[in-house]
């Protein structure tokens, strides 16, 4: 059991909502630093990188943590942990992030786009 006062700036906050958004900076910036890795890897590989950001985030002494009804937080362990950090690294992957990837990281030119749609 995890008072909301042992919180850190490291410890994951798990749940929907605007503060547990506000709360998660460095697990966001961990995470969008892996998303054009994670967009071009095989499954198994991808499972890989969700479990090296949970590793990263317990070598800093966070924690995954979920708020219990009774108004403390308990610590999902690192199954759950990976399963979070698998939806957020899929969060946001639109149509215009794979292609960045898929192109070598670099945005298509509007010309590039114009010419595939004139089929040259």
């Amino acid at each position: 059991q995890i008072p909301s006062s042992d919180i850190t700036a490291n410890d994951v906050l798990m749940g929907r909502g605007g503060g547990t958004n506000r709360h998660n900076t460095h697990f966001r910036e961990l995470v969008s630093e892996a998303q054009p890795q994670y967009v071009q890897a095989r499954k198994k590989d991808k499972t890989r990188i969700a479990r090296s950001i949970v590793a990263t985030i317990r070598s800093r002494n966070g924690r995954f943590l979920k708020l219990h009804p009774n108004g403390y937080y308990l610590d999902v362990g690192d199954k759950q942990a990976t399963l979070k950090t698998s939806q957020a690294l899929r969060e946001g992957l639109s149509g215009r992030m794979r292609e960045i990837v898929k192109v070598g990281g670099r945005a298509p030119k509007a010309d590039d786009r114009a010419s595939k749609k004139k089929g040259g």
